[in-house]
């Protein structure tokens, strides 16, 4: 099932790294998800030659840059057949990366942005939704434009650098996104983003073992 498995553990650390910063992560499944994402991350640098490093990332940028030009300039058609070309075939990068990964982390950096900026996203969103209101790709754009400006609110440092005003909106913001996926599950999980995001989210909101476990399996089940 390896060759299958639509969750990239090196991505998952990154989420991992990132949701620790805003809450005190220590379960079982969770550090032991997080050693084997050290673990593989560590293998990949043994295993890619300084070239081959090089393309990697070439690759990489290349794909996020085109999905956040894609966005900003409203061009939905082509994000939705980008989109599901990166789903149907589960390219990747030369070191396993998907390329859909890079897809969404490309659509996440367009709403990178000062809050001015975000009733464009706001817009832009809508326009999308309204456009393609089945799919996958939007729905989970849009909840990646607000756990984005969750995020901006928050700040990027740890926990006890955030000030108290600034855990309010993160929270609701993140909780918010949450509740559009589940609402969308039915569509937007045919997409396995759908479960990194909602990862990312049951990290933040330290869910119990047991149902971070169920979401884990689920994922690696389906995809």
């Amino acid at each position: 099932r390896k060759g299958n498995m639509s969750l990239n553990f090196c991505c998952l650390f990154g989420v991992f790294n990132e949701c620790a910063k805003a809450q005190n992560i220590c379960s079982g499944v969770k550090m032991k998800l997080q050693r084997f994402a050290v673990l593989f991350a560590l293998l990949m640098s043994f295993l890619l030659s300084a070239p081959v490093l090089a393309d990697e990332l070439a690759d990489r940028a290349r794909i996020e840059n085109e999905a956040t030009a894609l966005l900003l300039n409203e061009n939905f058609s082509k994000l939705e057949s980008t989109a599901n070309t990166y789903r149907t075939s589960k390219s990747r990068t030369s070191s396993g990366l998907w390329h859909l990964t890079c897809f969404y982390i490309g659509i996440s950096e367009a709403f990178n942005a000062e809050r001015k900026f975000w009733g464009q996203h706001e817009r832009i969103m809508e326009k999308w939704l309204a456009q393609y209101p089945k799919s996958p790709t939007a729905i989970l754009a849009y909840s990646l434009m607000l756990s984005r400006h969750a995020w901006n609110i928050r700040g990027s440092g740890f926990s006890s650098s955030v000030t108290p005003e600034n855990w309010k909106p993160f929270e609701e913001l993140i909780e918010q996104a949450r509740i559009y996926l589940e609402k969308n599950k039915i569509i937007a999980s045919k997409d396995p983003q759908w479960y990194e995001q909602m990862i990312e989210f049951a990290t933040i909101q330290t869910w119990s073992e047991n149902d971070f476990e169920k979401l884990i399996i689920e994922g690696i089940d389906r995809n």
